[in-house]
């Protein structure tokens, strides 16, 4: 300890000088070193943990773009396959109504000819018959299979009833009723099918886009993550690019500093073992001048 009068100020400063073994210089730099090393293995990590996470990025961008127009395409799908349904069904009501007016049509003449066939005469049922003629006429959904009717009754009207006519005339009334009961059933069967390909279609459609959605949302925390991750990393890259800009700088002078004490370590040592062998040599030669002296002594006794 020194201590170093400031005459100036008037005050005193005390100074501290730490004088260090060679050992305590080597753990020194040695510490420093270990210091530096970690913080240049630090950098590396944080630089790959960047790279590693932005090709993830890469990656998930393009599963939720994927993901984005899997849903459009879902909900596409589904509008399609939903607006089909419902042309399918306002086909079948469509289709349906006009095989009932038909049959209703068929009903009416079954009617009519079953009160000719009881003796009712032509004049008294005029009205009803061409009102009932008009109404098959007119009828647009099923002409070729009406059109027999149609000519048999105009031919009735011509000709005038007979008991033949009338019975060949309810018989074919009856085999097309028949086939427009089978039609209607026909295109029932059709339309229950569609309507439950629908349904289950519809649900798995749906269920669908849901898994889609919770995925879409997954992703999107999943990114906003790595973008986080890849900010955090890019922090540290910068920071410890500084830190080991600093520490390279304070390494270089940790080495100047070791190899200065080295220097005067080496120097001291010189100067210890110069100055030991000049006290051996004083020693030698005090012990020689004793020695002479003693035998000097001895022989003048």
């Amino acid at each position: 300890m020194v201590l170093v009068q400031d005459s100036s100020k008037t005050r005193t400063t005390m100074i501290m000088l730490l004088n260090l073994t060679p050992q305590q210089t080597t753990e020194s730099l040695k510490i420093w070193k270990r210091k530096f090393c970690i913080t240049k293995t630090k950098l590396p990590q944080n630089t790959q943990l960047r790279d590693d996470t932005i090709e993830a990025l890469a990656v998930s961008e393009e599963d939720i773009r994927v993901t984005i127009s899997d849903i459009a395409n879902n909900e596409a799908t589904y509008a399609r396959e939903e607006a089909t349904r419902n042309q399918q069904h306002e086909t079948f009501v469509s289709k349906v109504a006009a095989i009932d007016d038909v049959i209703d049509a068929i009903d009416e003449a079954a009617k009519l000819i079953q009160h000719l066939s009881l003796g009712a005469s032509f004049a008294q049922l005029k009205s009803k018959y061409d009102t009932l003629h008009k109404k098959l006429s007119d009828n647009t959904s099923h002409t070729a299979l009406l059109q027999p009717v149609i000519t048999a009754l105009t031919e009735l009207a011509t000709h005038g009833v007979n008991q033949k006519a009338l019975t060949k005339i309810a018989q074919l009334l009856s085999e097309i009723r028949q086939q427009l009961v089978s039609e209607k059933a026909a295109k029932t069967d059709v339309e229950d099918r569609q309507a439950a390909h629908w349904a289950e279609f519809s649900v798995h459609l749906s269920n669908e886009h849901t898994r889609l959605v919770e995925r879409k949302a997954q992703l999107e925390v999943q990114i906003q993550e790595q973008k986080d991750t890849i900010e955090d990393a890019q922090s540290w890259i910068e920071f410890h690019t500084l830190e080991l800009e600093n520490s390279e700088e304070r390494l270089a002078g940790q080495q100047a500093w070791y190899a200065v004490q080295s220097e005067i370590y080496e120097t001291q040592t010189a100067e210890r073992t110069a100055q030991q062998e000049i006290v051996d040599r004083l020693q030698e030669h005090i012990s020689e001048k004793l020695s002479t002296t003693a035998q000097f002594i001895a022989s003048r006794n």
